[in-house]
């Protein structure tokens, strides 16, 4: 607060943060989110230069017994190793958690600008509607669908594992070469369908599962990205419970690289219906 009793800005937004605590873990990651690319680099600089250093200690203590022991440098020498060898192994102990906590921190920072009844974008289907709404709401799909609209696939029929063809209404599958500009991509599955039953989630779950894991069958390698899998609902508003739950069980595993890290995933049949409107999502999913 100030003298005058006018409310000081970066007071006043500490103070909200302390009486809303979901409010002030949305800041603290908003922060993060922003930073843990330059962090990234400081962690990359701290492994090589640890290495580095590392590999001169060791020269120039081999220099100095050939050439004359000095005590003194062989000290300093050695303390250079000890040093170097511990900087080198924080680095590579902590930065698994440093990539997993940008994936994460993405999906909170997508979770807070996220509305639960978002209004249906214009359109002339189900479909183009909800590839309108997608671009506003997840960055990394309207990155690579600015970039080229032609990742975007309809009506396609992919090839899976089991040599079996599988029937999408849309299929986004991105690049994800490093110089695109962008940590991670996302790759999409949609199908519509009236109405959704059981069978449809147990359905569209194998195929994607089935299709992934084809990998270098197909025309070309699935990457290890963020995978969602959406089924849009055309004819009614409203989700079962038991529907909602059989979505949230039956989750589709496969593999995600994060940051050179493969590491096992899963995420839910997200399932999608306009209700006048306004969407209704039966399950969201924000990694």
């Amino acid at each position: 607060m100030t003298v005058s009793g006018e409310p000081d800005e970066d007071s006043l937004t500490e103070a909200v943060a302390f009486t809303d605590p979901i409010e002030m873990v949305f800041g603290i990651n908003e922060q993060m989110f922003h930073r843990v690319s330059h962090i990234r680099y400081v962690f990359t600089y701290a492994f090589w230069a640890g290495i580095i250093a590392l590999v001169l200690a060791v020269i120039a203590i081999l220099w100095v017994l050939f050439t004359g022991p000095d005590p003194n440098l062989l000290v300093l020498l050695g303390l250079a190793i000890v040093v170097s060898v511990i900087a080198v192994w924080f680095v590579h102990q902590e930065r698994p958690f440093l990539d997993e906590y940008q994936v994460l921190a993405g999906a909170v920072h997508r979770a807070k600008d996220w509305l639960p009844m978002p209004r249906v974008p214009e359109g002339d289907s189900p479909l183009d509607r909800f590839i309108a709404y997608l671009e506003a709401y997840d960055d990394r799909f309207a990155y690579f669908y600015k970039k080229k609209p032609e990742y975007l696939r309809r009506d396609v029929l992919l090839e899976g594992k089991s040599k079996t063809q599988h029937h999408f209404d849309a299929f986004f599958e991105p690049s994800s070469y490093p110089w695109d500009g962008i940590e991670e991509s996302v790759r999409l599955f949609v199908r519509t369908v009236d109405e959704v039953d059981a069978s449809n989630i147990e359905d569209l779950k194998d195929a994607v599962e089935d299709v992934v894991s084809a990998g270098g069958r197909l025309r070309w390698a699935f990457k290890s990205c963020a995978t969602r899998v959406i089924l849009i609902q055309t004819q009614s508003g409203d989700f079962d419970d038991e529907l909602v739950e059989e979505a949230n069980e039956h989750r589709i595993k496969y593999k995600r690289d994060i940051a050179g890290t493969t590491m096992n995933w899963s995420s839910p049949v997200e399932l999608v219906a306009e209700d006048g409107n306004h969407y209704n999502f039966g399950t969201v999913y924000f990694g």
